[in-house]
């Protein structure tokens, strides 16, 4: 069984010592309500061998089944909200409590990467490091805890690098940059329905998203920059003045990126990057740069 130190601070979440037995000629059911989440532990012994599932127990009866009774433990994140854990054959699997199924595509998981832990020089979104990284035999997940996001941005993958912008996101695969928009399907009062589409394919060196009144993404390709509008795919020119000053600024962390003024002055800036070398995003859609400056 894989150690559990590959997950960082994830322990074995405390469980109340109340527990429920149901006996009878056959199995032994024992049901143990989490301490920290609204779940209760369905625990099955029979011939000595334990078997952990993830119920809805109330009033003496399972009102939702989360996870069958086939695990050989399960546990949750004392530092993701949350996120379970379930061991089985030596595999790690991942549960989220308002998410069908397991996580990650049912892929077993290596090891988790939490957000804050994670980046100590670059983010992985405009407001930082949001996303917590779930390494995979089948590549790297991408996900937040989901109190903090919507059903739609929760999780992405797997890639092999990953940020996320205002109009989309920037992924890797095999060794190169694409982008995906977003698009809103619907909008209500209490949530808005939204899905990503593609939009430059994996194949640039870098791939990077300018906010301006018309947004557009500039990426790479055999040492070469070229700039793509949201509006409609299409090419666009930008002069080398313009490429030289955006590709010059300095990446910014997320603090400084939102702040919207540099320490300690009353000066605003003119334009912010926040992400990596290869990634991220440059905003210049505020007060101080119009559509007359040309970026």
């Amino acid at each position: 069984m894989k150690s559990n130190s590959y997950f960082g601070r994830l322990v074995l979440a405390p469980i109340l010592l109340f527990s429920l037995f149901v006996t009878s000629c056959g199995p032994k059911i024992e049901y143990r309500e989490d301490t920290i989440r609204p779940v209760t532990y369905e625990i099955i012994t029979e011939k000595g061998l334990k078997r952990w599932g993830l119920v809805n127990y109330m009033d003496g009866r399972v009102i939702d089944r989360y996870l069958e009774p086939v695990y050989d433990s399960i546990y949750h994140s004392q530092d993701i909200k949350y996120l379970f854990f379930a061991l089985k054959n030596g595999n790690v699997y991942a549960y989220n409590e308002y998410k069908d199924g397991m996580l990650f595509d049912g892929n077993p998981v290596n090891k988790i990467m939490n957000s804050d832990d994670l980046y100590k020089k670059y983010s992985n979104s405009t407001y930082g490091n949001l996303y917590n990284v779930a390494n995979t035999d089948k590549g790297n997940y991408y996900f937040r805890d989901l109190e903090q996001s919507s059903k739609d941005d929760f999780c992405f993958g797997p890639y092999e690098n990953f940020f996320i912008g205002y109009s989309g996101y920037a992924y890797k695969e095999n060794g190169k940059w694409g982008v995906k928009l977003k698009k809103v399907l619907s909008s209500g009062s209490n949530s808005t329905e939204t899905k990503y589409i593609p939009f430059l394919p994996a194949k640039y060196d870098a791939a990077i998203e300018v906010a301006c009144p018309n947004d557009y993404w500039l990426v790479k390709e055999n040492g070469v920059w070229k700039a793509f509008t949201i509006v409609n795919g299409q090419e666009i020119k930008k002069s080398e003045r313009v490429l030289k000053l955006l590709l010059g600024l300095p990446i910014l962390d997320w603090r400084k990126f939102d702040s919207n003024h540099y320490p300690g002055t009353d000066i605003g800036y003119f334009y912010r990057r926040i992400g990596g070398p290869e990634y991220g995003t440059i905003n210049v859609r505020d007060r101080y740069t119009t559509e007359g400056y040309g970026y």
